[in-house]
């Protein structure tokens, strides 16, 4: 019967926001013991990034690099053309570049301080003291800071994150992981969707280092 009502309740739970260019696989149900693991303290991941605006879409290669609360970000467009580079913590860049442009963005130390917020939303799982609920076959982590996380598998892994606030300001979805032992170690096809800027962002990682080891 959990094999039959898990794909029914995913189905749900995961609707009501744009399609996305990805697919959740069927999931096996989340063992009961199963404690969330964070993210590695120092990581780095090459990408292709999509930023979709919904009237346009820009292509992207992005390199990134992660220690601790510090972010470096680097994106050039296929051609290899750098087109932005930021460095700072999350909603705070200290650093930023922005290929010239009339259109975009018109405020750029704000755009950066929004993309490293953006990333660190992604991509950055700190240890919470969080509320947990095991429903349809999902572990459900309700945040003290207004952020809900959904596991899913066996193994499990994270499929989506969002802002658990009544505003809804973003919510990022985890469709694939790359494997290793058997393991999730880290999301390699995501869609993340920033509401208040209304763009969208699209992950497919080629690569991923843990820095730390």
């Amino acid at each position: 019967m959990k094999r039959i009502l898990f794909p029914l309740f995913l189905t749900l739970f995961l609707a009501g926001c744009k399609s996305a260019p990805f697919e959740h696989p069927e999931y096996a149900p989340v063992p009961s013991a199963f404690k969330p693991e964070t993210t590695p303290e120092k990581f780095m991941f090459q990408s292709r990034m999509t930023l979709d605006f919904g009237w346009h879409e820009m292509a992207s290669l992005v390199m990134a690099a992660f220690d601790g609360n510090q972010i470096s970000v680097a994106a050039t467009t296929p051609a290899g053309v750098k087109w932005m580079e930021l460095s700072g913590c999350p909603g705070a860049a200290e650093k930023w570049y922005f290929y010239p442009n009339p259109h975009w963005p018109r405020n750029p130390k704000e755009a950066a301080d929004v993309l490293l917020q953006d990333f660190a939303n992604i991509f950055l799982n700190p240890p919470v003291n969080a509320k947990r609920t095991l429903r349809g076959g999902m572990l459900i982590q309700d945040t003290p800071d207004a952020e809900t996380r959904v596991f899913a598998g066996n193994p499990p892994r994270l499929i989506k994150k969002m802002s658990g606030n009544s505003s809804s300001d973003w919510q990022s979805g985890y469709f694939r992981y790359i494997i290793k032992n058997g393991t999730p170690v880290f999301p390699d096809r995501i869609v993340y969707d920033n509401f208040r800027t209304g763009y969208r962002l699209i992950f497919r990682v080629y690569s991923y280092q843990d820095t730390k080891r």
